[in-house]
């Protein structure tokens, strides 16, 4: 279904961008791991990522963008990769916007339906912490 790891995560942001969460949630393996970017909990099983992604329907205009420059892919295997790189999201929570800079990894068995199989996002300390 996929070219590469770079089209998976295209269309992952896209999906984001588009409030369609359902798609997104549909792109991860069942046996995937998700250390999500706005929770302490690992997400390890289907329902958890529903739960996840379903969050993101009470925040209103969420948008995420990749910075280009930051972008590193490794290949591991023919259809296995992992890409790198920094991602800034925006969303208003009660009318005030925010956005966060995080850090992310995800890697990807183009093998599968659903490609997915590891995604860990964490947020970019400001250099005071």
């Amino acid at each position: 279904m996929f070219e590469n790891s770079r089209a998976v995560i295209d269309e992952w942001v896209a999906r984001i961008n588009a409030a369609d969460y359902d798609a997104v949630v549909k792109l991860y393996d069942d046996a995937a791991i998700l250390f999500p970017t706005f929770s302490h909990l690992t997400v390890s099983d289907r329902e958890g990522l529903e739960d996840y992604f379903g969050h993101m329907r009470s925040r209103s205009a969420v948008h995420v963008e990749v910075y280009e420059a930051t972008l590193h892919m490794q290949r591991y295997a023919p259809q296995l990769d992992c890409l790198t790189g920094i991602y800034r999201w925006h969303f208003s929570i009660n009318g005030a916007s925010t956005r966060s800079e995080a850090r992310f990894t995800f890697v990807t068995n183009l093998d599968r339906a659903a490609p997915i199989i590891h995604h860990h996002s964490s947020r970019v300390p400001v250099e005071s912490e």
